[in-house]
């Protein structure tokens, strides 16, 4: 996309809601409270992983990082709490994004409850010690993330094919799928090897190139692939660089690659290359969120504030990996401190951030998008909680900082504090998302009178 094509789209939109309704009738879309649901079940599964890690202090700050706790906390965090939002939003987001569904109702919802119930089983039996647990929550998991990558897939396959073809976006949901087919196929590999070991000595490898696509791939591809859309719609920003969102997209997974490749080959060279392309996507992406904020016709929210401290973190993370990879810091510490930052810092806090606008958005276009225009009708900014995104941006910030400090200095008590935080932060977005779907938004004075109400055309 070329600059100033950014928010092109957005001005024949008359009201707000009007262009997401139109698909939804052309196209055809989940119901609004399956991916809200998805997302509030989620964001249960994010206070809970953080209370657990802040239960797991303690390990963490003896750099016991196998301990039960902590491992229990690293799966619910990233797959109950990260995956089941990102697959929610990608429900609703892709029937509007390229005119395309992502399977059938029926099928949404059973692939949203594998999830849910398949990573909490997971997680539990890793936490508890119980193989069987975890062995029957992994194959619900793996049912649901396979029927994700299918329907996505097909998705994809039918907007190439179609007139309008894929789009800048449509690519990075394509490499991101892409990503999520590796994790599915290699944990399945990963799974046959625990029943009957034949990886031998390239297990531990297959492990860590299996993190990194996982995290690196398909969440943080996926979170870049969606933010980077989403961001300029909820800035109201139009004339920005949106060619520097696609340069920022395409590296990022070409440095995935060479991250993955470098860590299972055992080639040094080839993984630093990784993360220098990595910190060089970020910076990219970077530049992009400027341009996005100059040309922004709002007020700082969290979505875009979220957004700017992710590609920070990840630009961190990467600067991180670099130093211990030269000795200039201790490498496992180090390595903790960087999937911190990205696991957290960049996708909880990008995620979050998304939470406070995306549930708006579902709720109001399923309840009162047919109402707009109409005197009393509450707007969709009538139902975005500022105060309570202040209050999360402010404990996430604090919480990140303080376990990032406590494990490179291997203290519990800030580890501790750190996670404490992070949960209040979360429990915060949970509370949010509740307000949202259960407590109707209370009208503004521009709202009761329509004729006063300025264009928000960037909604639909």
């Amino acid at each position: 996309m070329a600059e100033g094509k950014s928010a092109a789209g957005s001005a024949g939109c008359k009201t707000p809601g009007e262009r997401t309704l139109a698909r939804q009738g052309t196209v055809g879309g989940p119901p609004w409270p399956l991916p809200t649901g998805m997302i509030a079940a989620a964001c249960v599964a994010h206070v809970v992983a953080l209370v657990v890690l802040a239960l797991s202090a303690d390990n963490l700050a003896r750099a016991a990082y196998a301990a039960p706790g902590i491992l229990a906390a690293v799966h619910v965090y990233g797959l109950a709490f990260l995956t089941v939002t990102i697959v929610a939003a990608m429900l609703q987001l892709v029937p509007v994004i390229l005119r395309q569904r992502v399977g059938s109702t029926v099928r949404q919802c059973g692939a949203g409850v594998a999830l849910i119930v398949g990573a909490s089983s997971l997680a539990a039996g890793l936490g508890q010690g119980v193989t069987a647990l975890s062995a029957a929550g992994g194959v619900l998991l793996a049912l649901g993330l396979l029927t994700v990558v299918v329907d996505l897939a097909a998705a994809l396959w039918r907007a190439h094919r179609s007139p309008t073809g894929l789009g800048g976006t449509g690519r990075g949901l394509a490499m991101s799928g892409f990503w999520l087919a590796v994790v599915v196929g290699v944990g399945l590999v990963l799974a046959a090897d625990r029943g009957d070991p034949f990886l031998g000595t390239a297990h531990t490898r297959v492990v860590e190139a299996h993190a990194a696509a996982a995290l690196l791939g398909w969440i943080g591809g996926m979170i870049m692939a969606i933010a980077l859309r989403l961001g300029p719609m909820f800035a109201l920003s139009h004339g920005y660089r949106a060619r520097d969102g696609a340069w920022a997209l395409g590296a990022w997974h070409v440095g995935v690659v060479l991250t993955c490749a470098g860590v299972l080959v055992q080639v040094e060279a080839i993984t630093y290359a990784g993360f220098v392309v990595l910190a060089g996507a970020a910076l990219i992406a970077g530049s992009f969120l400027v341009s996005v904020g100059r040309h922004r016709r709002r007020s700082l929210e969290a979505p875009l504030m979220h957004l700017v401290a992710g590609v920070a973190c990840a630009v961190a993370a990467a600067c991180v990996a670099l130093l211990a990879a030269f000795g200039v810091v201790g490498t496992a510490r180090a390595g903790v401190v960087a999937v911190l930052l990205v696991l957290i810092g960049f996708g909880g806090g990008v995620t979050s951030g998304h939470v406070f606008k995306v549930v708006p958005m579902l709720v109001w276009t399923g309840r009162y998008a047919h109402l707009a225009g109409t005197p009393g009708a509450p707007r969709l900014t009538d139902m975005y909680p500022a105060r309570l995104a202040l209050v999360e941006a402010a404990a996430f910030a604090l919480g990140l900082v303080l376990v990032v400090a406590g494990v490179a200095s291997a203290t519990s008590a800030l580890i501790l504090a750190g996670a404490l935080a992070l949960a209040a932060a979360a429990l915060t977005v949970l509370v949010a998302v509740v307000i949202c779907i259960t407590v109707t938004p209370k009208v503004t004075a521009q709202a009761a009178h329509p004729h006063h109400v300025p264009h928000q055309g960037a909604h639909a």
